[in-house]
């Protein structure tokens, strides 16, 4: 680490640019456009001190992909790590996916012996045990 790299800019973002950053902040609310700001305003050997802001909640838009939350997550060391037997479940259900779409080519060679792509809603569902049945999705289905 440098001489130039050690700053203490959190006056000068203070008086500067927490005004502009409130201005844009309201702008994209009356626009309901979510938005993210992180400035670096302190570093030193020690860390690395960040002032952040956001309009995301009260914007009112529901991103499709949310880089914004994810972004915010990270900041906050919160890391987005599935227990193992979800990113099981993940994998199993995309390999699955992949199957149906690579089925909806005629000349694929591959086929399904039936489409349960309508019952992967209930994995959310609480659990509900059931009979065991052979085909490996019963706990998708009501009993």
């Amino acid at each position: 680490m440098t001489e130039k790299d050690i700053y203490d800019k959190r006056k000068f973002y203070k008086t500067k640019l927490e005004p502009l950053i409130h201005e844009l902040k309201l702008q994209c609310n009356m626009e309901h456009m979510p938005m993210f700001v992180t400035v670096a305003v302190k570093n030193d050997k020690a860390g690395t001190e960040y002032a952040s802001d956001m309009v995301l909640a009260g914007s009112g838009t529901e991103l499709e992909n949310n880089r914004i939350l994810k972004l915010l997550l990270e900041l906050n060391n919160i890391h987005q790590k599935y227990p193992d037997y979800i990113e099981k479940d993940i994998r199993e259900i995309s390999q699955y996916l992949e199957r149906l779409n690579t089925n909806s080519y005629p000349n694929s060679g591959i086929e399904l012996a039936d489409n349960k792509i309508n019952t992967f809603h209930k994995i959310t569902d609480p659990y509900k045990p059931s009979s065991c049945e052979p085909d490996g999705y019963s706990d998708l289905m009501d009993v």
